[in-house]
Order: structure tokens, then C-alpha cells, then sequence
């Protein structure tokens, strides 16, 4: 159910991003999250069900998007802890790289960049590479779009990339224009019938 209602709560958002009231939506949003999110916490509980790992993931990553201060900061605290050498759940990497890149920066995108080439389990590196582009500064978006068309990232993977960059609203118009700069090259490489295109 939570993850039906966020979902179209979030088409609403995609619909809205450009409006002036999206603030008062993000409050809204913010609202009827913070309560499920209590309910869930960072922590898993001992013989909890799988569904509310799930649950704790979406919603605490919706929260993160809608601006909820809080959840922005644990974020970036259980990253640091995690740079240091402290394990971090799987299910909430993805959570945290994501609020992470949305409102980091370049020294972030780097740690990025950094730890998808040295990592060896490709679920991992695909999380890191979509991260790069979940950033706010195009700038930054378009080089994490450069980087998935490198011999750093496997072809298969890069579509990944623009997909997150399509759904990211500071890299809608990047990803329409390197799509459009770079058409040759993905029609060589995807072919016109590939799943990319």
C-alpha cells in the first residue's frame, strides 16, 4: 500500500517540480511520511519482516527527497561513519548514497567515482554509479553521464545511468541534450531496436 501511494505521490511531485507551491507539497509530503518513519527507524528490529525493510527504505528515502531535514543529516552521518570503516545495511545504502548525492558535491561525487572502480560486487557498483546522477549541479550530471559512456562502465549499465538522470529534475534537460549530442555514438552502440534506445 506505502509503496503504491508513494509512487504516485511521487508522479505528483515530477508533475509539479517547476510550481511555485512545491514547497507546501514537500511539507505535505513531509507530514504524512515522518509518521510511518518513526513507526520503521534506521534500525532493523530483531525477527522483523522482510516487508518493513522494504518499507523503512522507501520511506526514508521519500522522506530525504521531500527536504526532511533530519533524515537528510542521519544520512550523511551514517555515511561518514561508513567511510570510516563502519558496515552499513544494504538495504539502506541506496538511501543514503542517493540523499547523499542529492545534496552533496563535488567531494562527494569523487568518493563516488572513486569507490565504483575499485569495487568489485556489481550490485554495489551499480549503486554507486546511479548515485552520480542524483546530484543537483549539472555540471556534475553531465560528467556522471560522460563517465557511464566510459571503460569504466559496463554498456549494459550505462542506460541505467540516464534513466536515473531522466528522473533526476536538475538532469532532465543534461540528459535530453547528451542523448541528442552523443546520438550517434548510442545508436552504434545500442543499435535501433536496443532496449536503451
Amino acid at each position: 500500500v506505502w509503496a503504491s501511494l508513494i509512487s504516485n505521490l511521487s508522479s505528483v511531485k515530477v508533475l509539479i517540480s517547476e510550481e511555485k507551491y512545491l514547497n507546501i507539497y514537500r511539507s505535505y509530503m513531509r507530514d504524512m511520511l515522518n509518521v510511518i518513519a518513526m513507526e520503521v527507524g534506521w534500525k532493523p528490529k530483531r525477527n522483523e519482516k522482510h516487508t518493513t525493510s522494504m518499507l523503512r527504505s522507501l520511506v526514508l528515502s521519500s522522506l530525504g527527497n521531500s527536504e526532511d531535514k533530519e533524515t537528510i543529516k542521519k544520512a550523511f552521518k551514517l555515511f561518514e561513519a561508513m567511510k570510516k570503516g563502519k558496515s552499513l545495511s544494504p538495504d539502506l545504502k541506496g538511501v543514503v548514497y542517493g540523499l547523499v548525492a542529492r545534496n552533496g558535491g563535488v567531494k562527494e561525487y569523487e568518493w563516488f567515482v572513486r569507490r565504483h572502480e575499485k569495487e568489485p560486487l556489481q550490485e554495489e557498483k551499480n549503486r554507486l554509479l546511479f548515485a552520480l546522477a542524483g546530484f543537483k549541479d549539472k555540471k556534475l550530471i553531465k560528467k556522471a553521464l560522460e563517465y557511464s559512456m566510459s571503460e569504466k562502465v559496463r554498456p549494459q549499465d550505462t542506460y541505467g545511468m540516464f534513466i536515473h538522470a531522466w528522473g533526476n529534475r536538475f538532469g532532465r534537460d543534461i540528459a535530453w541534450k547528451f542523448t541528442k549530442s552523443h546520438w550517434e555514438e548510442l545508436l552504434k552502440r545500442y543499435g535501433k531496436g536496443g532496449h536503451m534506445l
